[in-house]
Parts: C-alpha cells; structure tokens; sequence
C-alpha cells in the first residue's frame, strides 16, 4: 500500500489543500488526455482510500465565522483555504498543510506540517 495513504488512514479525517486541488486538476487532466480512461481509473483507486466529508450547513456557518473573523483583524486569505479549515474545524479534523502561514491565522484550528 501507498506509504502516504497509510498516514492519511491513521487519523480520523485529514484534509491536506494540496492533494484536492490536484485532485480537481487531475479530474480536469483525465478528461483531457489520450489515454483519459487508465487515468481516471487510477485516480478513482486513490480517492476511494480517501474520506470525504459533505459541505453542511455548519460547514457554512463555520466558514462566514471564519472569514469574517480574518477581515476583521486584515488577516484574509483564499476562500478555498477557509473552506478547508471550516470542514476541518467542523469535523473535529486536523488539517495537514504546508501552509502554515495562512492556516496558523485560524484559532482552533488543528494543524499538522508533514513537509518536513
């Protein structure tokens, strides 16, 4: 098995903003390349490994929370980004990410650097 998706099943839910929007790419990448069929096999192997968790309402709650919280104080950043922390934060998540910089922003946010 995949080393990295052995660390990925070791937490309960992990959210790591690179892998999603390679994924989208990756999506957008198989519908576009000759051999489009291997390509999304492939790719749906690897995101059936991976939990998912639904845009709920509290989701949205906790993504105007957050967002306006950042305006407030200057801090903003991309609304992908505050996306994938209120998922986290909903779902009790922690968030691995390089990106430390604008996730570190997110009080109560649980964050994991595994670049390292």
């Amino acid at each position: 098995m995949w080393t990295g998706l052995r660390r990925y099943r070791a937490m309960r839910l992990v959210f790591r903003s690179p892998f999603w929007r390679r994924s989208l790419t990756a999506l957008n990448g198989c519908r576009n390349q000759g051999d489009a069929k291997n390509l999304r096999r492939r790719f749906e192997l690897l995101r059936a490994e991976l939990k998912r968790c639904d845009w709920s309402d509290a989701v949205s709650e906790k993504f105007g929370e957050i967002k306006a919280a950042l305006e407030r104080t200057g801090q903003r950043i991309e609304d992908f980004d505050v996306a994938i922390a209120a998922h986290a934060i909903v779902y009790d998540a922690i968030l691995v990410t390089a990106n430390m910089d604008h996730m570190g922003r997110i009080p109560s946010l649980s964050i994991e650097d595994w670049s390292a």
